[in-house]
């Protein structure tokens, strides 16, 4: 019997060699996997497996087989029902995992108690919600270590947007993604207050994460026009308003069964979240750490503080120029709905940190930077703008102005505008409609 006992090790080191990879990446966080290797449900499997192949060694190698079974067998017992224990809660719907273990987005913004769904927009902050705490920057997810623990204090409104109060009626309407949310910013010093504070009239901010152009023009209508504006400024963040239109729409392509599949016990299971837990605690990609970086040149900031990148300086495939087609459409259509309502539609570009900072700071020829070039995004927005009459205005020129004076524009851990670039936006979007032959002063 030694044979057999022998094999099943063999079989399950077969397993962690030839699984490693499979189902990388999964879609979004962490790109990675468990050790930077295997997918957590693989990982999970593997796990299992070699447990077993390791009790069936112990059985069949030596004598008693008999003896040796009852000896596996209670052995397995109980980490067995350790686990039904800690199942039983998730599984009447006392606890739900993704919570406890910070696993709440389940890889998907629109999974967890900050966030609640919509047939429309997907998800949207529930009504006068709350977040308090210590956060990192984003990019922590990818393994970059956090450069501080930043203080946040989210407050929302009665319609899930960040703004300073509720507002019954605005001049101007903001729409946009967690650049206009002001993620790791206080809601006082973030763009839509700073514009307020500049214009002395209400400013209504309708940014939220993870949202894109296809979520933005519904949230236009039924929650930016209603308060009567005489400005609709749209804001484009290049680094992913193209992907999430392909996310809205394979969303709510299937929008009824990811509702149902959101409260399944699966979702809420301990086994699952700690394996998605010891993803993320064990991911770490040396790459962003140490190839994603950059330090400025002491000629711009003394400080010479170091930046980390997540998007990518790189060409726009025909994938991405289809997107950009639907965006166009789609911006089209919310200057439709504000010009029927009386309002003058503007664009601002959100350029990445890259398309800001490439030229100020420096990196190794190793560096994965040296193979970065902007793509001519921002010059395309501003084209289709001219031709369609619609005032533009890209930010890249006012932040890269004040990052190359010294400002620090963009956190070093994070995607987004520090409170500064804030007001550097504000600043920007301020001047344009000074500009303008509209009704704001």
């Amino acid at each position: 019997m030694r044979p057999l006992g022998l094999a099943a090790p063999l079989v399950a080191l077969a397993s962690w060699w030839f699984t490693q990879g499979l189902g990388l990446p999964f879609p979004p966080w962490p790109p990675g996997g468990v050790f930077g290797r295997w997918h957590p449900l693989m990982f999970g499997f593997n796990l299992g497996l070699t447990v077993l192949a390791l009790l069936v060694l112990y059985v069949f190698w030596g004598g008693n087989t008999k003896r040796r079974a009852g000896n596996a067998a209670l052995a397995l017992f109980a980490p067995l029902l350790m686990l039904g224990l800690l199942e039983l809660p998730a599984l009447v719907g006392w606890i739900d995992y993704r919570q406890t273990l910070n696993t709440e987005i389940d890889w998907t913004p629109w999974e967890g108690e900050h966030n609640r769904l919509d047939d429309e927009l997907i998800h949207i902050h529930p009504p006068n919600d709350r977040i308090q705490g210590q956060t990192t920057g984003d990019l922590t997810a990818f393994g970059v270590d956090p450069v501080r623990h930043y203080e946040i204090d989210y407050q929302y409104d009665k319609n899930g947007f960040r703004n300073l109060r509720d507002y019954d009626s605005a001049a101007v309407v903001l729409s946009g993604d967690s650049f206009l949310e002001g993620l790791l910013t206080p809601v006082e010093e973030a763009v839509g207050a700073r514009l307020e504070q500049k214009l002395g009239r209400p400013v209504y901010n309708l940014g939220q994460s993870n949202w894109g152009p296809s979520h933005q023009v519904p949230a236009l209508r039924r929650f930016g026009l209603p308060l009567k504006p005489e400005t609709v400024v749209w804001f484009f963040f290049e680094g992913n308003d193209l992907k999430d239109i392909g996310v809205h729409a394979g969303t709510l392509g299937n929008f009824e069964d990811r509702v149902e599949r959101y409260d399944r016990f699966s979702k809420r299971s301990f086994v699952r979240n700690a394996l998605w837990f010891a993803a993320l605690l064990t991911n770490r990609d040396d790459r962003l750490e140490q190839r994603r970086s950059c330090q400025i040149d002491p000629s711009v900031s003394p400080a010479q503080e170091r930046l980390y990148f997540l998007y990518e300086g790189e060409s726009l495939t025909a994938h991405d120029d289809s997107l950009l087609a639907v965006a166009e459409t789609e911006m089209l259509a919310a200057r439709q709905m504000a010009h029927d309502a009386g309002a003058t539609f503007v664009v601002a570009f959100v350029p990445t940190k890259f398309r800001v900072y490439q030229d100020l700071c420096s990196w190794p020829a190793t560096s994965d930077l040296a193979g970065w070039e902007p793509n001519d995004l921002n010059r395309r927005l501003s084209g289709f703008a001219d031709q369609n009459e619609i005032p533009f205005v890209d930010l890249t020129v006012a932040l890269r102005a004040a990052s190359q004076n010294g400002v620090l524009t963009y956190f070093e851990d994070d995607t987004h505008w520090t409170p500064d670039g804030h007001e550097v936006a504000s600043e920007a979007v301020f001047s344009l409609l000074g500009s303008l032959n509209a009704k704001t002063p």
